[in-house]
């Protein structure tokens, strides 16, 4: 009885260390790379094979273009706000919620376009390959679809 005991124990500790040391390996990277100035941006690292360096200018990219980003968000927010607040009061006339929605237009474009120009920041530090997937990938996150294919989305009944 004794020795099952002590035989179980001794198995039990053996598959503790072995996973242990599975997992500790298998994640070495993964932990690394959260531990890093930029963990959020890890992924871009391991899916699109950075190197350090240009990991490091990507990260610099992004750092500099997010106050620009959250500056066009607030702005978009702020025009949203306006619109919806003019559309449930009824208080605005046809002409103010138009030139409300002009102006937020312009500030999407606006958004769009910087955000177009830090992709494409972004991609010029990466290879040819890696290159053209992250600007494929970003592409369809981030340009909406046609015209046509947003009606048949939106027109889809099941």
């Amino acid at each position: 009885m004794k020795r099952l005991l002590i035989l179980t124990l001794l198995g039990l500790g053996v598959g503790i260390v072995a996973y242990s040391g599975v997992y500790f390996l298998g994640t070495a990277e993964q932990r690394t790379l959260q531990k890093s100035e930029s963990p959020e941006l890890a992924w871009l690292k391991t899916e699109f094979g950075l190197s350090a360096d240009a990991f490091d200018r990507i990260s610099k990219l992004h750092y500099s273009y997010l106050p620009k980003c959250d500056e066009m968000c607030a702005l978009v927010a702020e025009k949203n706000k306006t619109l919806r607040s003019l559309v449930e009061s009824g208080a605005g006339d046809g002409d103010e919620w138009k030139r409300v929605m002009s102006e937020a237009v312009q500030i999407r474009a606006e958004c769009q376009e910087t955000m177009l120009e830090h992709f494409y920041k972004v991609s010029r530090e990466m290879r040819a390959e890696p290159r053209r997937r992250y600007l494929e990938w970003v592409l369809a996150k981030t340009v909406p679809p046609s015209h046509e294919a947003l009606n048949e989305t939106l027109n889809h009944h099941p």
